[in-house]
């Protein structure tokens, strides 16, 4: 695969995000430019999403663009009225959210004949992904829950971090100060089966709170 960009980071955080990544870099590949540019500002809506949640999962997650970034900036105590900088980064990704409007893509009646060039799609993408990066580093100051997957490593600036959860040794990988992944070490030759069935504690140690699988119990040995 041919990425639109070489040597971007972005943590992974939930299945919507990671889809919305790898569909971007595969509509790069084909020359789908205006489907980037959707999936481009569908990066910006659901950082914007991840982070209202991550503060409080009463938050509410409705709304457009501009109402999901006001959102987003409220939890991040920004008051863009008080600050001419992160007024123009908001008026950067609204005027992205607004080209998008106008491809083939968009929903509703509006005159929709503008095709996206490659190094505009480019451009766009590459905008919303600083964009995205930079408010989930800034997001990431204000955390406090450590080594779940989605959540911050410590100490920071580590690229791995070796952990003993019940006996195995549980490996992390940060990307842009989240844990990105997590690899347990079993020590010998282990089945799925009874990989989950035998550590069970260890994989819901490092799983989101918020995730759900068939196998999943209420650890009583956390991090």
């Amino acid at each position: 695969m041919t990425y639109f960009r070489e040597n971007f980071q972005f943590p992974s955080l939930n299945d919507a995000m990671d889809k919305e990544l790898y569909y971007l870099d595969k509509n790069w590949t084909s020359g789908d430019y205006d489907a980037m540019l959707n999936l481009a500002k569908s990066i910006v809506e659901s950082t914007c999403k991840f982070i209202c949640y991550q503060d409080n999962p009463k938050n509410d997650l409705n709304g457009n663009l501009d109402d999901l970034l006001n959102s987003m900036l409220k939890v991040l105590n920004i008051d863009v009225s008080k600050n001419d900088f992160y007024l123009k980064l908001k008026e950067i990704i609204t005027k992205i959210g607004d080209v998008r409007n106008h491809t083939i893509l968009s929903h509703g009646h509006r005159k929709q004949n503008k095709s996206i060039q490659k190094e505009e799609a480019r451009f766009y993408s590459s905008v919303c992904i600083d964009f995205s990066t930079y408010f989930l580093k800034i997001f990431s100051q204000t955390k406090f829950d450590r080594h779940r997957i989605g959540e911050l490593i410590e100490p920071e600036n580590s690229e791995y971090v070796n952990l003993k959860i019940n006996g195995y040794k549980v490996q992390l990988r940060e990307c842009l100060g989240y844990v990105n992944s997590a690899c347990i070490d079993f020590y010998k030759k282990i089945g799925l089966e009874s990989a989950i069935q035998n550590a069970t504690a260890v994989i819901n140690a490092v799983l989101p709170l918020d995730a759900d699988w068939k196998n999943r119990v209420t650890a009583k040995h956390l991090l």
